[in-house]
């Protein structure tokens, strides 16, 4: 079975830049793909697996928030990539994730 398959929510690949917020810390990166579950962003900064992060994502006119955790992380060439697996959406967070995703 491929990664697709198993996917339980298909993915959007997008290229928004995004405000990365770990507790006092900040940074930022840029979203590469983007599910109702998750996304995979690349990140200016290293994190671990299990970091809780807020990510303020810039949508076009509107900023979407999400909380999330990194659930893989890898860096290469100096790109940190970060699998983020989102807590549980708000409607109005889920509609504007929804506004995001390619239709299949």
């Amino acid at each position: 079975m491929s990664d697709t398959e198993r996917r339980a929510s298909p993915r959007s690949t997008v290229g928004f830049a995004v405000v990365v917020r770990a507790g006092a810390e900040s940074g930022s990166g840029q979203l590469k793909s983007i599910s109702r579950l998750g996304a995979l962003l690349e990140s200016d900064k290293p994190y671990v697996v299990g970091t809780s992060l807020l990510l303020l994502v810039q949508i076009p006119g509107d900023v979407l928030e999400v909380r999330g955790q990194v659930v893989r992380a890898d860096t290469a060439e100096g790109i940190h990539s970060l699998g983020i697996m989102f807590a549980p959406l708000a409607l109005p967070t889920l509609k504007k994730l929804d506004s995001l995703l390619t239709p299949s």
